[in-house]
Parts: structure tokens; sequence; C-alpha cells
């Protein structure tokens, strides 16, 4: 029998208690920044969690607000019923936000029931939104909101009914252009500018509609225009000029040095005075149509050529522009060039001609938005 204090059998190597150490010092340190990390991850993910339940939390103060000192609610099922089901054949178009449906409520009015798509984290702020603003204006160029529904397992917005649908289904088609005379066509231009500028001018809610193309400009029975879609819209203070710099809604502009938008023809027309060239065929205008109706189409022309001005502080507000398509505001002044027509632009293209309407342009009726600021006196 031998006894000793030390391990006399499996001698220890040199150094392996502190190499334990290190092993221990080393599992030590990565535990602790692991711990770290992981609480930071938790941390941000709390904190995004707490943003949208505040975000969701004041938007669902707004619509009870709403929903208290008006009657726009609506019953899922009552909207499910009124549209069939939502049957494709109701089905009235579709957009970036939603498909609306035709239909009928209990009492018999007919509606426009929207949709709406949510794929997005913040989805109701948007839907909230829309609703606030709408709600919150009344004008006879604006798309009335009846009532609205998100108690069901979707969000849905319902609109008057305007029977016509929106212009782009007359000056897109061959057959139904012909019903829009100028005269027509001159009330609609008028009631859009009305409509805009009771928007941008009200004194309860400063609005900028941001997406003004054929499509959102609906016609009633009487082909009076109605704005709807307020989806892209913004409210700004009365102390500020604008309320962004960057592009929204749908652009109309050129996409390759292939393409020509309908401002770039119209322009170079403008430039060489053979505006005659772009006027509507489904106008049918002949030798015989009045020189005034013409001197007039030029005009509206023209002042849409100041309202797209490069230079912001150019254009005029919409209230001037309507002063100008009443004639109390002449002669025009002469606009300056509109955005995305280069400096070195001559009035012929490379092979010495304007090119013809037969070029490709995508979305020609739709411009890029612009914020409305004027030279003339207040």
């Amino acid at each position: 029998m031998r006894y000793s204090n030390t391990n006399f059998l499996n001698a220890e190597p040199a150094g392996g208690n502190n190499g334990g150490k290190r092993i221990a010092i080393v599992i030590a340190v990565t535990s602790i920044v692991a711990f770290i990390i992981a609480s930071i991850i938790a941390f941000y993910a709390w904190k995004r969690r707490y943003r949208s339940k505040r975000i969701q939390g004041s938007d669902e103060t707004k619509l009870l607000t709403i929903v208290n000192n008006s009657s726009l609610i609506f019953k899922y099922s009552t909207i499910e019923k009124a549209t069939g089901s939502f049957d494709e054949a109701h089905k009235l178009g579709q957009g970036g936000f939603g498909i609306v449906y035709k239909g009928v409520l209990p009492d018999g009015r007919e509606i426009a029931a929207k949709r709406l798509f949510f794929n997005h984290w913040n989805r109701a702020g948007d839907f909230y939104h829309e609703i606030n603003i709408i709600s919150s204006v009344d004008h006879k160029n604006l798309v009335k909101l009846v009532g609205f529904s998100c108690l069901g397992p979707e969000s849905i917005l319902i609109y008057e009914y305007l029977p016509n649908k929106s212009l782009n289904h007359f000056i897109f088609d061959a057959v139904r252009g012909k019903e829009l005379n100028w005269a027509k066509r001159f009330d609609i231009i008028v009631g859009i500018a009305e409509g805009l500028a009771y928007l941008h001018e009200n004194s309860k809610s400063r609005i900028i509609h941001r997406d003004i193309k054929a499509a959102n400009i609906l016609l009633d029975s009487r082909l009076r225009a109605k704005i709807a879609d307020f989806g892209l819209a913004r409210t700004f203070q009365d102390d500020k000029n604008h309320i962004s710099t960057e592009i929204a809604g749908t652009l109309g502009m050129q996409t390759s040095e292939d393409d020509y938008s309908l401002l770039w023809i119209a322009w170079r027309h403008f430039k060489q005075g053979t505006l005659e060239e772009i006027f509507d065929p489904n106008l049918m205008l002949n030798d015989d149509t009045s020189s005034s109706m013409k001197k007039e189409i030029k005009s509206v022309i023209h002042i849409g050529f100041l309202c797209t001005q490069e230079v912001p502080s150019l254009r005029p507000t919409m209230s001037m522009t309507l002063q100008m398509l009443s004639k109390k505001i002449e002669p025009l002044p002469s606009p300056s060039k509109p955005p995305c027509v280069p400096e070195s632009d001559t009035e012929t293209d490379e092979l010495g001609q304007i090119p013809a309407m037969g070029h490709r342009v995508d979305n020609p009726i739709s411009l890029p938005t612009v914020t409305h600021t004027s030279f003339y006196p207040r």
C-alpha cells in the first residue's frame, strides 16, 4: 500500500490547472456576450411591438371618436350581403389599395365598397388615416364617404356610387370618348380644379391628394367630376408651403430614352405652335369648329404647363388656376419648361420631327405630385 497527497498514478501535465482556468474564462465570457446580444435583440423586439401597439392604440382612439360622433360604422355582414359576398360580377375596379365592388344597402342606396388590401404591420394607420381625411371634408367635387367597416375579417370603406365610373373609361375609349364634347370636358376640368382648391385651401384641414389621375376622377349621372381615392393624401399646416419633396402617386413620365411622355410631347408642340396636332380625335374638331373653341383648348393646355413648371415657386395655386380658367387673369404668363425635359432639347428630335403620338406613353394622364405655390399676389 502506498499513500500520497498527490496523484502518482495519472500525473497531471505541466500547466494543466492554468489550461482549465482559461477554458472556464472563455466559457464565461462567451456566455456573457451571448446574454448581452440576446438582451439587445429582445429589447428592440419589445420596443417595436410597443411602438406598434401605441400607434394602433392612437388610431383606435381616433376611430372611436369618429364612431361616437357619426353613424358611419357598418356591420361587415351588411356590406357582404350588399355586394353579393363580393361577387366578381359586381367588381367596379381595382387599385393599389384595394378592390371596389358595387352594392345595394337594405334601404336601397347604391354604394361602392372598397375592400382594402392589408399586408403590412402598420395597416391600421392607413385605414384610419383615409377615414379621418375623407370624413373631414365636404365638397360637391369630392366623393362622399358613406361609412366604413372594421369589425369583421377585413377593413372596408363605403362610398357613394357613381354610375359613370371613372374618367379614364371615357377618354381611352374610342366610342364613349365621343360622349364628352369640349364643353363637358371643360366642366370636368373646372370641377377637378374646384375640388383641389377646396382641399388645398380649406380652413379646417388643408390636404394634398398626391395621386390625381383619370382613374381617380369619378363622374356622376350628369358627368360632373368627383375626386376619389385619398389613400396617399396628406395634411399640412398653415405655416408650411409644402409637405414633401419626394414623388408620390402614379408616375406618368418617360421610363427610358425611347419613351416619350405626354407632357414632353405637348411641350414640344407648344413651343412650335402646333398644339392642334395633339387634340383628342374624339373631339371631332374640324374647319367648321369655331376658332374660339380651339383658342380655349389651347388656353387650358397653357394653364396646364403653368401648373407643371419645373420650378415650384412659379406654379400657381389652384385658386389662381381657377381664375385663369374663368379668364379673370389675362394675358397668361409664359410658362417655363416642365420637369424631365432636358435643357439641350430642341423643338425637333434627331430625325428633325416631333415624335408621333403613336409612340408608347406610359400612363399618360397622371403626373408626379407637385406642390402648388404662387407667384401671384395673395
